[in-house]
């Protein structure tokens, strides 16, 4: 309200001097009394309202530097020193309290005779813990020199117990390590025999199913035995009756060494190439058959086959085919005294070598 009537008043002042300047310039125009009369009854009339505005009771009365300062001041210095103030009475209070605590820690402390004689026990009792860490010291030595006697005798006691433990039990180890020589000869000697027999047995069944796979007498043998001791081979029939060896014809005996090779190849721990020469000379066409369709595609993975061109023919030749990879020609050159190699086989020992096995002398690998 000041600031309005400070305004208002200012107001006035300048309409003032200028309704003044108005009067004046009417009077000198020579306008007529009425005319000047009314319009100074207008001015009148004006300023009494404007000076009606201005009327206001000037308590702080500020200039414009302070206005602006008390603005600042009502808008943000006072919520800051507000905040400034709670912060301060916090401290006052943590203050407060911790003097209330420093008086009552002052209050509790004894008075100087109290602590005079506190500390005069407090220096009998350091004394008496130094005598008593010395004492302990050497306690602590003297231990340590006991404990290393100890140990020296109990070495020197287990040093003569071992020595007449070794003296007792010397004649008996003796005799046990005699015993346990013998005991252990026969152990292996048993152990040998019933793998033998194991590995033998295992032989023998590879064998018989590889005879009978491959014979064409069905009923002729029923089983083939390996002695463990000598090794040798026993045939029998379905009687259980021996079978003499004479009795075989040569084919047989041949079907019967092919079956011990085959078996052989089955039992081994690692897969063996197999090379078979003049594999059917002794055979009649059925075992032939059976040794081209049953024994060779599957006899290893690697079957080498020396063969003449009477034994495998062209019929049994693109039998085996679909299971070769090379086929070689061995033709002996008389002039040169040497053998040339050829691929293909006899028929076809000029051309591309069908696929087959791997070479061999006039024929099939």
């Amino acid at each position: 309200r000041e600031t309005v009537a400070a305004e208002n008043d200012i107001v006035c002042r300048l309409l003032s001097r200028r309704d003044e300047k108005i009067l004046d310039i009417l009077r000198r125009r020579r306008v007529s009394e009425e005319t000047i009369t009314a319009v100074r009854d207008f001015i009148d009339t004006d300023t009494t309202t404007r000076y009606q505005g201005s009327e206001c009771e000037r308590r702080l009365d500020l200039s414009g530097k302070a206005k602006i300062g008390l603005t600042h001041l009502l808008g943000r210095t006072i919520s800051e020193r507000r905040g400034e103030a709670g912060r301060l009475v916090k401290d006052y209070d943590h203050v407060q309290g911790s003097l209330e605590q420093l008086r009552r820690t002052v209050a509790i402390v004894p008075d100087d005779a109290t602590a005079r004689d506190a500390a005069d026990e407090l220096k009998a009792i350091i004394a008496e813990c130094a005598s008593l860490d010395q004492e302990m010291k050497r306690l602590e030595r003297q231990l340590v020199s006991l404990r290393l006697d100890r140990e020296n005798l109990e070495k020197q006691l287990q040093r003569t117990c071992s020595k007449i433990v070794e003296e007792e039990i010397r004649s008996e180890e003796e005799s046990r390590l005699g015993w346990l020589v013998i005991r252990t000869q026969d152990t292996m000697k048993e152990f040998i025999s019933r793998s033998l027999t194991r590995k033998v047995s295992r032989l023998s069944e590879l064998i018989t199913d590889s005879l009978c796979f491959l014979l064409r007498k069905k009923t002729l043998i029923a089983s083939v035995q390996i002695d463990p001791r000598t090794l040798g081979l026993k045939l029998y029939d379905h009687s259980g009756s021996l079978i003499p060896k004479h009795r075989l014809s040569e084919g047989e005996k041949q079907i019967l060494a092919i079956s011990v090779l085959w078996g052989m190849s089955q039992a081994a721990a690692r897969p063996i190439p197999t090379i078979v020469d003049t594999p059917m000379a002794r055979l009649d066409r059925i075992h032939r058959q059976r040794l081209v369709k049953r024994y060779f595609p599957h006899a290893s993975h690697q079957v080498i086959v020396l063969s003449t061109d009477t034994e495998v023919d062209a019929q049994y030749f693109e039998f085996l085919e679909p299971y070769t990879s090379r086929a070689y020609h061995l033709n002996y050159d008389d002039n040169n005294r040497m053998t040339v190699v050829k691929e293909g086989f006899f028929w076809d020992s000029g051309g591309i070598a069908p696929r087959f096995g791997n070479g061999s002398k006039d024929g099939v690998a």
